[in-house]
């Protein structure tokens, strides 16, 4: 959806559906970035009916294409059994643990800027750090850091499920300044460096899971990018 086009007048049942979308896209983002999938987990993922929607009926066909080669490689790997699960798994270390260097870091601050002296805990990791305790966010896990961008979707996924609670006790206010707040992270940290992350993922990763994952997951943050600053105009 571009900035160009504009939403049509919605009902709040309609907002509710459209969040409760985001929101499931969101966890399936950091799901797969914090965690090695399960079979269990690739099965409900060719049963979810927001990625399958969006290869139905959403209007942009770079994310219709990148949600279809993403359930496409999600049955390629259960059709492959218990050692293409296992590759899968290997390549998610490689990717993004190691040992040694992992080939795609998760991490904002090692992307942010090309000139800097990238390191773990760097300015980008304070920020959203800061950002996330703002929130009443506490990070429990002791592997990994706020920046993570398992992490910063979970942050999305989290407030626009708040988003949702707001609109069905009529907190408009508070639902709007929900989504101020989501436009601003998204400009600030998300768009800054996740598409960077995801061209690299496409480049390095010998998994076509992730490769189309990394298709899916830029296109999708481009697109609600565009959701969010229609959704806050219309309002």
């Amino acid at each position: 959806m571009s900035e160009e086009e504009n939403l049509p007048n919605l009902s709040e049942k309609e907002y509710i559906s459209l969040l409760l979308f985001r929101a499931q896209i969101y966890s399936i983002l950091r799901n797969i970035f914090l965690f090695e999938p399960s079979r269990e987990y690739l099965n409900n993922l060719l049963q979810d009916r927001f990625l399958n929607k969006i290869i139905e009926v959403y209007p942009e066909k770079c994310l219709r294409d990148s949600a279809s080669d993403f359930l496409e490689a999600v049955m390629e790997i259960l059709r492959g059994g218990e050692n293409a699960l296992i590759d899968t798994w290997a390549e998610y270390t490689r990717l993004f643990i190691g040992p040694g260097p992992p080939a795609t870091p998760p991490y904002e601050s090692l992307w942010i800027d090309e000139h800097e002296a990238r390191r773990y805990k760097g300015e980008a990791w304070l920020k959203v750090r800061d950002w996330l305790l703002d929130e009443g966010l506490i990070l429990e896990s002791q592997t990994i850091l706020e920046d993570h961008a398992g992490i910063e979707f979970e942050y999305m996924m989290v407030s626009t499920i708040k988003a949702v609670e707001m609109l069905e006790k009529n907190d408009r206010t508070g639902f709007i300044n929900i989504l101020i707040k989501q436009k601003k992270f998204l400009e600030e940290h998300l768009i800054t460096w996740i598409i960077k992350l995801c061209d690299a993922i496409e480049q390095k990763s010998h998994s076509s899971f992730y490769k189309s994952f990394a298709r899916f997951t830029k296109y999708f943050i481009k697109e609600d990018e565009d959701l969010l600053k229609q959704i806050l105009n219309n309002l």
